[in-house]
């Protein structure tokens, strides 16, 4: 697992939230939980974002307002979320 402010130093953006927060994995914003990190990418999925169970979500600047969690602002959400995944995928569980 790795912090919130870890994972934005390896892939870069800004953070609006709880850069302390663990992140353990990764989910839509649907079936997301605590722990686990989101991403918003196209406005259609964005009737999901106020209920997300997600402790954090990679947002665009114009998304972020909308965002009720940590939120990781990027210009690329769905860049950001595939090398996020990478990284927390790639950590080994103990």
């Amino acid at each position: 697992a790795l912090t919130l402010a870890e994972l934005v130093g390896h892939v870069g953006g800004t953070v609006r939230g709880d850069t302390h927060c663990v992140i353990s994995g990764v989910a839509t914003l649907e079936k997301a939980r605590a722990g686990e990190l989101s991403f918003l990418a196209q406005p259609r999925y964005r009737k999901y974002l106020a209920a997300t169970q997600a402790s954090a979500v990679i947002v665009s600047a114009e998304e972020a307002p909308h965002c009720p969690v940590s939120a990781w602002i990027t210009d690329n959400p769905s860049v950001t979320y595939a090398r996020a995944a990478a990284l927390c995928t790639l950590r080994p569980r103990l």
